[in-house]
């Protein structure tokens, strides 16, 4: 199971770099980076940085905004899952690894996580037959009917 990871970024290398640098390091690897530099300043560097990385770079000629620009990445992604990042996300060694394995059931996995809260833990949201589940890593917490037709897998 591949994972191509979409990443909008605009005019922010260094923030970008450390999310690459945080790619590099998952215990699951993506098979598939795409960043599409939304009209902004020069990302290559960070590219070059990661030759391990399998990274396509999208230049738009113009900013179109975040939305677009991600959309725009969707729809470049080849892999059986799509992993949707902020240039901003640090990642933990071991988050894809966790996203791929609670994707066995559900059609759209997110997490959540909050380092500047210690009492609270990792959380993840799983989409299966149409009821939306939020769950903690102690287990269920609670969960709703939810309305959505999955037209593809999706990592957040």
């Amino acid at each position: 199971m591949g994972v191509s990871v979409v990443i909008a970024t605009y005019n922010r290398l260094l923030p970008l770099a450390e999310l690459l640098e945080s790619l590099s390091k998952q215990t699951y690897k993506p098979t598939q980076v795409i960043i599409v530099n939304d009209g902004g300043s020069s990302v290559q560097a960070a590219v070059d940085a990661y030759p391990e990385l399998s990274i396509e770079l999208m230049e738009l000629s113009e900013n179109v905004g975040h939305v677009e620009a991600r959309n725009i990445g969707v729809r470049a992604a080849t892999e059986d899952f799509i992993m949707l990042c902020d240039d901003d996300d640090l990642l933990l060694p071991c988050h894809m690894e966790r996203m791929i394995a609670n994707m066995n059931d559900a059609d759209f996995v997110s997490h959540i996580s909050h380092p500047l809260d210690k009492n609270r833990e990792d959380f993840f949201i799983f989409l299966s037959n149409k009821t939306l589940e939020y769950k903690e890593s102690k287990g269920v917490c609670s969960s709703w009917t939810f309305k959505f037709g999955p037209f593809m897998k999706v990592l957040i």
